[in-house]
């Protein structure tokens, strides 16, 4: 977090953890995922598999399009 960011506001449950959202594992062997902090006030952890922290949202369908047309899409004619 940014020093200038509310401490009261910092949701201190995540501020140690690295979530890792990529393939693979690679990145639980980085000094951020692992160890004291840099900052000496925790530990960090590595949370391999993130779960979902909130329900579903509940979203509307999608609006109805008119397909775009070709010119927004196509490679231009031979512009010189």
């Amino acid at each position: 977090m940014p020093s200038t960011f509310p401490k009261e506001l910092e949701k201190e449950e995540f501020s140690y953890v690295f979530m890792n959202l990529s393939r693979g594992d690679e990145s639980s062997q980085g000094r951020w995922a692992q160890g004291r902090s840099m900052d000496g006030q925790g530990t960090f952890q590595y949370m391999q598999e993130v779960p979902p922290f909130a329900p579903a949202p509940k979203l509307k369908p999608a609006p109805k399009l008119k397909p775009a047309p070709p010119y927004i899409h196509d490679t231009p004619p031979n512009v010189k």
